[in-house]
């Protein structure tokens, strides 16, 4: 009777040795194929992988001043928590200000918890397992051709908040700063003699000052001092000054500080989004820039290039009676501003002749549980063109996303 009973009620499945192909022919279609080398594939932006690691920074009194990343070594002897249930935000900008990592740890042990809040730095990768494939998953031997996986914060805890959501649900709050510590108690005592350039007052000020590696220096116009220099205070007051006077711009990133000019990128290779690449809706130009949306990215680099059609551009702007999108400051002007009838003016971002913006501000948002996984840009043009101040333009976009940067000598226009 029973055995006619679990009959009606129980299905004939597989045998448990052909169970687990049957399931992955169901729900992954197959195996995931390594990709040739050299192949046309545009997108590698599937199956989600997440690192979220508390740890101890590097040993010595350099590592705990600074806060510089911890060795490979540290992260192993820390606690890796993305195996839980974890809400992620990133917000960076190419501005002095700090990163900012929010994390959200739900359902730790009291055990677990009490450890994680003994770690002072923080690490978060996000991406795609893609053609790689996951090894939890798949067990096959394979070339790791594939995937698009990367970090995109690695900072200082500034605190820990515990709490509960509900009756059954707790959890534990990770703020967390990358380049708070340079920035706030970095300070400088020396003198330069005279004939010194700037870009050896700025390696000197990062590395004595901030103690921290230099991302990208490139400072166009490298003139030496007139006179002797003398530097006493707060070691960004100084890089401030030396960005000032030379049009450009700095930033930590993942423990290293990146420095160019307002019309340069620190990362030369492109990032091409198009909706099969993981662009989502319709990229708009307002007054603050190009604002897109597309799915988390690693690639993405502040100070980066980020390539748009403009096809795909919503928000475009035309010059009553002209034929071409207006897509640059104009020469001689103080602000970005496109003249209309009558004596008004307009504010607008402009767009690219070559769909190639720089990425100014950009924020990641993920939920390794739930649907929200994505990378949100602002960026701006800075190519040079007919009618368009390059030097303009970026000091204006920049400082508007920066807070508010120091006052600095009004770049020349062009003739």
């Amino acid at each position: 009777m029973a055995d006619t009973i679990l009959d009606v009620f129980l299905p004939n499945f597989p045998d448990v040795s052909t169970l687990s192909e049957a399931w992955k022919d169901s729900f992954w279609g197959s195996v995931p194929k390594e990709i040739p080398r050299g192949s046309n594939t545009k997108s590698d932006q599937y199956l989600r992988r997440m690192e979220l690691i508390v740890y101890q920074p590097a040993a010595g009194a350099e590592g705990r001043a600074s806060g510089t990343a911890g060795t490979e070594a540290g992260k192993q002897d820390g606690i890796r928590l993305s195996d839980l249930r974890v809400n992620f935000q990133v917000k960076k900008r190419t501005a002095a200000t700090p990163n900012i990592l929010y994390a959200r740890v739900y359902n730790l042990s009291p055990k677990t918890m009490g450890r994680v809040k003994a770690f002072s730095r923080v690490s978060l990768s996000a991406g795609y397992w893609g053609t790689q494939g996951d090894p939890w998953i798949y067990s096959s031997e394979q070339d790791a051709t594939g995937g698009n996986y990367g970090m995109i914060f690695d900072g200082t805890v500034v605190m820990y908040i515990q709490g509960k959501e509900n009756a059954v649900d707790t959890y534990l709050d990770i703020w967390a700063g990358d380049g708070d510590r340079p920035d706030s108690v970095g300070v400088i005592n020396m003198t330069f003699p005279a004939g010194t350039r700037l870009t050896g007052k700025a390696e000197k000020v990062i590395k004595d000052g901030f103690k921290i590696e230099i991302g990208k220096l490139n400072i166009p116009e490298d003139r030496p001092s007139v006179r002797a220099e003398t530097c006493l205070g707060m070691a960004r007051d100084h890089m401030r000054k030396i960005c000032n006077q030379t049009d450009t711009h700095y930033w930590i990133d993942q423990g290293k500080v990146y420095l160019i000019p307002y019309n340069g990128y620190a990362w030369d290779q492109a990032v091409v989004l198009s909706p099969t690449t993981g662009l989502i809706g319709m990229p708009s130009l307002t007054p603050q820039g190009l604002q897109l949306q597309c799915l988390l990215n690693p690639k993405l680099r502040l100070g980066g290039v980020v390539k748009v059609k403009s096809s795909l551009l919503s928000g475009v702007h035309f010059v009553p009676g002209g034929t071409e999108a207006w897509f640059g400051a104009q020469a001689g002007q103080p602000t970005p501003f496109m003249p209309i009838t009558g004596g008004q003016t307009f504010a607008s971002s402009g767009i690219s002749k070559t769909d190639q913006y720089k990425i100014l501000l950009m924020e990641h948002h993920g939920d390794n549980r739930g649907q929200n996984w994505y990378t949100n840009i602002t960026a701006m043009v800075i190519e040079q063109g007919p009618g368009m101040n390059p030097n303009v333009f970026s000091r204006s976009a920049v400082a508007s996303h920066a807070g508010g940067l120091e006052p600095g000598p009004a770049p020349k226009p062009e003739t």
